[in-house]
C-alpha cells in the first residue's frame, strides 16, 4: 500500500490519479539474456535500463518508462541456469517530470542466471477531480 503526505491549504482542491494493474498476466518476452547488454524497447511505454549484480552479486534488473504512455504493469522472472523460476524479492520505484525508474530485486547472483521472462497486464487508470482537502490536526512535528 503507497501512502503520500499533501501539505497543503485546507479547502485546497487536488487531482488525484490511481493506476493500478488490472487483468491477467501475459509472457510479453521470453527468455531475456541475462547477459543483454544495452537497452531493449519492452512496450507499453517502457525500456531495459540494464542487468547487473549489487555488492552482495544478487541480480537487479531495472526498467525506465515514460509514466503517461506507459500501459502496462510489468514484471520480470529470473530463470536460472537450471531452469528454476525465480520471481523478485523485492522493488523500488522512483521518478521525476514523468519519467520513471522502476529496479527489481532478485534472491539469486546473476551468475546463476540464464534469462529472465518478461510478464505484462494491462493498467486502469482512475482519476478524481476536484478533491477538496480537510484540515489535518497539527502535531509538534508539522513545520
Amino acid at each position: 500500500m503507497r501512502s503520500a503526505c499533501l501539505k497543503s491549504s485546507p479547502g485546497t482542491a487536488v487531482t488525484i490519479v490511481l493506476r493500478v494493474g488490472a487483468g491477467k498476466w501475459e509472457i510479453q518476452r521470453e527468455k531475456v539474456p541475462a547477459d543483454f547488454n544495452g537497452s531493449m524497447g519492452l512496450g507499453g511505454g517502457a525500456f531495459l535500463q540494464g542487468i547487473s549484480k549489487n555488492a552482495d552479486d544478487l541480480v537487479v534488473l531495472a526498467i525506465v518508462l515514460q509514466q503517461e504512455a506507459n500501459t502496462r504493469q510489468h514484471e520480470f522472472v529470473a530463470v536460472t541456469n537450471d531452469g528454476e523460476r525465480v520471481p523478485r524479492s523485492s522493488w523500488s520505484r522512483t521518478g521525476q517530470n514523468g519519467i520513471v525508474s522502476i529496479q527489481f530485486d532478485y534472491p539469486v547472483a546473476l551468475s546463476d542466471v540464464r534469462a529472465f521472462d518478461m510478464h505484462t497486464r494491462p493498467t486502469r487508470e482512475f482519476v478524481y477531480e476536484n478533491i477538496v482537502l480537510k484540515p489535518y490536526p497539527r502535531s509538534d512535528t508539522d513545520e
